[in-house]
């Protein structure tokens, strides 16, 4: 996927500095890349978490947009004309980046909440390890150990593989 991204910074540089005298082309590779990466994102689903796909479409989206409206700023010689498309321009981009920066801090505070809820997880293990070992001493029941508050990520075991490439 990031291949992909890299292709893309890397055709946008390219016809910015080889194609300056035709912007109709640069907009009309502008836009196929938009569109091919918006089918990709659409057809792949690259993206693990729900939230991040989403935020990418949109990100896409409004590139496509921006895109759309600046062919149309090309083709208009009006002062007026070419304000409203501008502020059109504006519009798109503070609402893009207002939403990028709403879901940054949303998974920023989320994983605040989430060392917060394992500091006070390991530290409750921690004491309930030290009354047990004060409790072995003076023979009364253990208190059992608290279980890991969220589902653990699985983990492939490493030594069948390294097994089955031992025997070819």
């Amino acid at each position: 996927m990031i291949v992909l991204y890299m292709l893309r910074r890397l055709t946008l540089a390219a016809t910015v500095i080889f194609l300056q005298s035709f912007p109709w082309l640069q907009l009309t590779i502008m836009m196929y890349t938009s569109i091919f990466l918006l089918g990709y994102h659409l057809r792949a689903k690259p993206y693990e978490y729900k939230r991040f796909a989403s935020f990418e479409l949109l990100n896409e989206v409004s590139v496509l947009i921006l895109t759309y409206v600046l062919i149309t700023v090309s083709w208009t010689s009006d002062g007026n004309t070419r304000k409203l498309q501008g502020q059109i321009l504006i519009g798109i981009v503070m609402i893009t980046v207002g939403l990028n920066l709403i879901n940054f801090l949303l998974a920023f505070v989320f994983q605040i909440y989430v060392i917060i809820k394992k500091i006070i997880f390991l530290v409750r293990l921690a004491i309930i390890k030290i009354r047990n070992c004060w409790r072995r001493r003076k023979d009364l029941p253990l208190i059992p150990e608290p279980r890991w508050p969220w589902p653990r990520r699985r983990t492939v075991a490493i030594k069948p593989l390294l097994d089955q490439e031992a025997t070819l």
